[in-house]
């Protein structure tokens, strides 16, 4: 087992813009692009000292209705360097807070949606 490793000072960096453009997306799309990019720029930050693990636009992407509200891409699922900084760290429940606040938006993106379609009717 490896050392223990917190990110959840990096966290508190990008929590307020997670929770701006979270916050400015439209509609299911907007969310979806905007959490990605927020989770790409953070994992690029946190595992900067990996050079083994790729991150890219598609390693993490917002999945509602899966239990974490997340998925990772087979590829960084895979990657022997990325397990065990999942395993030995709070890298997973950072992205779980993360996507819980993307979550909260879309539940509310869902339930205001026929404003949305009405807006871009007019």
């Amino acid at each position: 087992m490896g050392t223990q490793r917190s990110f959840s000072k990096l966290e508190r960096k990008y929590s307020p813009e997670l929770r701006e453009k979270v916050s400015s997306a439209e509609d299911v799309s907007d969310l979806m692009r905007n959490f990605s990019s927020i989770v790409t720029s953070f994992l690029d930050r946190a595992l900067e000292d990996y050079e083994e693990i790729e991150i890219d636009g598609y390693s993490v992407n917002f999945e509602p209705g899966n239990e974490k509200n997340f998925k990772i891409d087979k590829r960084l699922k895979t990657n022997e360097t990325f397990k065990e900084i999942w395993e030995n760290s709070d890298l997973r429940n950072v992205l779980k807070r993360f996507a819980d606040s993307a979550y909260k938006r879309y539940v509310h993106l869902e339930k205001h949606n026929e404003k949305t379609n009405k807006k871009i009717r007019n």
